[in-house]
């Protein structure tokens, strides 16, 4: 039994750990970004909402691609 398991760690010591990727980060084109924008506009919000949409307005703004 003692043969087996050092058999079976010393067939580990010469693997290699490979670290998982992750996978990529969706990304919104150009199109979907002013659609939302668009949408956003559109929509009624109360005084305390807006302080929100106008934070999330501008930073999709800024995710624009040049």
């Amino acid at each position: 039994m003692f043969k087996s398991f050092i058999h079976n760690f010393m067939g580990l010591a010469g693997t290699k750990v490979t670290e998982k990727k992750e996978p990529p980060k969706p990304t919104l084109t150009r199109a979907e970004i002013e659609f939302v924008l668009v949408k956003l506009r559109d929509a009624q919000y109360k005084g305390s909402e807006f302080e929100m949409f106008f934070n999330v307005f501008n930073k999709l703004t800024n995710q624009i691609p040049k």
